[in-house]
């Protein structure tokens, strides 16, 4: 039996206390392989240190770009900005990615990283 992936938790914490746990997720038949990736990223968010969580919630929209092919969470965890020159940033949640864009394909076989979903999780 083949099963969907789903994986590359990636956890941070808000000003609030709240977690915000981020993943991809992509059917079995989806992946990296099929020539045709359907990867989604999704967010689930615990208010009491993980003892309960939100359903999962679909925000590939805003965390993903067109010309992204190949990108997952992670690896390890984010941060929250504080200290920064520009006030409007402090607070602001950031996680990482790895990724492979199309518009920036490598011709030396590295894969590219990035930084992203710093506006996609609730101040």
């Amino acid at each position: 039996m083949i099963c969907d992936v789903c994986g590359n938790p990636t956890a941070v914490e808000d000003a609030k206390g709240r977690v915000h746990l981020l993943l991809t997720r992509n059917p079995a038949d989806a992946g990296e392989e099929s020539g045709r990736i359907n990867r989604a990223v999704w967010v689930m968010r615990s208010s009491d240190q993980g003892r309960t969580w939100q359903a999962p919630q679909d925000i590939t929209k805003d965390a993903k770009r067109a010309s992204w092919k190949w990108y997952a969470t992670g690896p390890g965890h984010g941060t929250r900005l504080q200290h920064q020159q520009d006030q409007s940033r402090n607070g602001r949640s950031v996680v990482s990615l790895q990724l492979e864009d199309l518009q920036r394909e490598s011709t030396d076989g590295i894969c590219r990283g990035n930084v992203q979903f710093a506006c996609a999780l609730e101040r």
